[in-house]
């Protein structure tokens, strides 16, 4: 057969994956406004499944409470019963694909042009940021995912982070090491709370295309320190 490694099994820690082609995450819009499972979004990750990749990693779920319109959450425990549904309806379509979930915390946006920055979150913002990787980690894992995908690409929160837009003057900003800081606590949290036989993932940006923002050069390095801390696997992405 061609392509033999492509359309081989792979094993990451405590799951086998019947080959090495991932569905990434694609924001739907199919969630209620309030970002609950719909019949629609079901009937979508049904046909994904049938498709035969590897692997599927469910759109981007909210781990924190402010609005976010039309997006799946997964910033309570209500969000679960919701979340398992959607699971059990991609395996009742075809079993054999493992399912991962996209976890994400957003920089806040008004209509009247307002966005946060990096710089506007205090010290115990980013301990709350940790807490609520965790806690939404542990709610994926409740609601049947097989893996879990650390959101750090597209201008979002830890994305925000590791970019060289990054200017905050304290030890999470400005340098690399500084920029890595909090994405590395909130990897780390989770893998201590979902255990080591657990696959754990992280898309990044391979390049930021914003004025100032983070090049192949300097994601490279970020790729490395990722891997170096873990990882089981990098998607790589652009943009936001």
């Amino acid at each position: 057969m061609k392509h033999e490694r492509l359309f081989s099994p792979l094993a990451l820690r405590g799951v086998t994956f019947p080959n090495r082609i991932q569905r990434t995450s694609m924001v739907s819009g199919l969630a209620t406004e309030d970002g609950q499972v719909t019949d629609a979004l079901k009937a979508r990750y049904a046909r994904e499944a049938q498709g035969g990749a590897g692997s599927i990693v469910v759109e981007a779920a909210v781990i924190l409470p402010s609005r976010s319109t039309f997006n799946l959450r997964i910033s309570d425990d209500s969000a679960v019963e919701g979340l398992r549904s959607l699971v059990d309806a991609a395996r009742a379509a075809n079993p054999a694909p493992r399912l991962g979930l996209q976890i994400m915390h957003f920089l806040k946006l008004s209509r009247s042009g307002w966005r946060q920055k990096v710089e506007d979150f205090a010290g115990a913002d980013l301990a709350r940021i940790v807490e609520q990787h965790v806690a939404a980690a542990l709610r994926a894992r409740a609601a049947g995912f097989d893996f879990i995908e650390l959101h750090m690409a597209h201008a979002y929160t830890l994305s925000s982070f590791l970019s060289k837009t990054n200017r905050r003057a304290d030890e999470y900003g400005c340098k690399l090491d500084n920029r890595l800081r909090l994405p590395t606590e909130v990897y780390q949290a989770v893998r201590r709370a979902v255990g080591d036989e657990y696959p754990l993932g992280i898309r990044i940006n391979g390049e930021d295309f914003t004025v100032g923002g983070t090049t192949l050069l300097q994601s490279t390095r970020v790729a490395r320190a990722l891997a170096k801390l873990g990882a089981d696997y990098l998607s790589v992405s652009a943009g936001s």
